[in-house]
């Protein structure tokens, strides 16, 4: 039933053509977007979604020549788009916001300690995707993923000092308040030495001509659905821009590293199943892109357990998923970065 849900009146246009008659929210994820999950009369699903406040059409039209370039070319993981019947735009703008219709994919996530051949199924279809949506834009650039977090690296070296001497708000739950209070701890004690490896790892990259395309940025083991072991779903293109295909195997791989007896061979993992689909072939060796998938991975580590303390100790930014999906993330980054050290 739509009653009960304030949608306007083009969203409730646009669920009509597709004859849906139930709709109910999905739980918030971080991107501050709205998810709905929709069924029709006739039996079909579909996912109804407001982009996050203050999202540009420019850059919602972006997202989706991706999507559907990707679905034309053969990734039926990735959700097919409707148009409205407005404009034959894949999006609607109402009530001042940006909404989208696609199909709902079946599947679940992986979970942490996926065996080797599912995170490598899951690099295999992420090369899929790579290989889809290549031909929209393809050069060899300096990659924008290592300029991006030696420019953050420095940010943070302000900001961390403030953040140390803040107190913690209450309006967070006392589980989250001790939880940042420990990742506190933990960067006041690593920060300047995991800093300084960080740069002298990445700063010989920032300037090397590497082929960049549009790739997914956030593709987490959260974002890639599975039905048994084959890969049924890729949701959330929230953050696809132009940079190095290396920067999605860093954060494929990353997932499931946390407690991992062997982390070797989580990357071997990735390594065989992408390069099935999307050889290796133009990077100058497989040994040197191991190192630099590794090296971005560290580094997002690092910067987001980072950012997360400043977001809450200093800036006090309140969360859509609530504190108790916040203070996961967070436990499993510290996780991950205690077996850095």
């Amino acid at each position: 039933m739509l009653e009960g849900h304030n949608f306007p009146p083009g969203i409730r246009t646009l669920l009509s053509t597709q004859t849906v008659e139930r709709v109910e929210p999905v739980a918030p994820g971080m991107s501050g977007a709205k998810v709905y999950k929709c069924a029709s009369r006739d039996g079909r699903t579909f996912a109804l979604k407001s982009w996050p406040q203050g999202t540009k059409a420019k850059r919602v039209a972006q997202v989706h020549r991706v999507q559907q370039t990707a679905h034309r070319n053969g990734c039926d993981f990735v959700p097919q788009l409707f148009s409205n019947s407005i404009r034959a735009a894949t999006y609607l703008q109402a009530a001042g916001a940006i909404w989208e219709l696609s199909d709902w994919l079946p599947g679940t996530p992986l979970s942490h300690d996926a065996s080797p051949a599912q995170i490598a199924g899951g690099a295999s279809a992420i090369a899929q995707f790579h290989h889809s949506v290549a031909d929209l834009h393809r050069e060899l650039a300096p990659p924008p993923a290592v300029g991006n977090r030696l420019s953050r690296l420095a940010e943070l070296d302000r900001l961390l000092p403030k953040t140390f001497e803040s107190e913690i708000s209450t309006r967070y739950s006392d589980p989250l308040r001790e939880m940042i209070g420990e990742t506190c701890s933990l960067l006041f004690a690593s920060w300047s030495t995991i800093r300084d490896r960080i740069r002298s790892s990445l700063q010989p990259e920032i300037d090397q001509p590497v082929p960049t395309q549009y790739v997914l940025r956030d593709v987490h083991r959260q974002h890639l659905l599975f039905c048994k072991d084959h890969v049924s779903g890729l949701i959330d293109f929230d953050a696809v821009r132009i940079d190095t295909p290396l920067t999605d195997l860093a954060r494929w791989g990353g997932s499931f590293t946390a407690g991992r007896h062997d982390e070797n061979e989580v990357w071997q993992a990735v390594m065989a199943g992408y390069g099935e689909n999307y050889p290796f072939q133009q990077y100058r060796d497989q040994a040197h892109v191991m190192a630099v998938i590794r090296e971005l991975n560290r580094s997002a580590t690092w910067i987001s357990l980072a950012n997360w303390a400043v977001w809450i100790r200093l800036e006090c930014r309140s969360f859509p998923a609530g504190d108790q999906v916040v203070r996961a993330r967070i436990n499993e980054l510290c996780t991950i970065a205690r077996e850095d050290l």
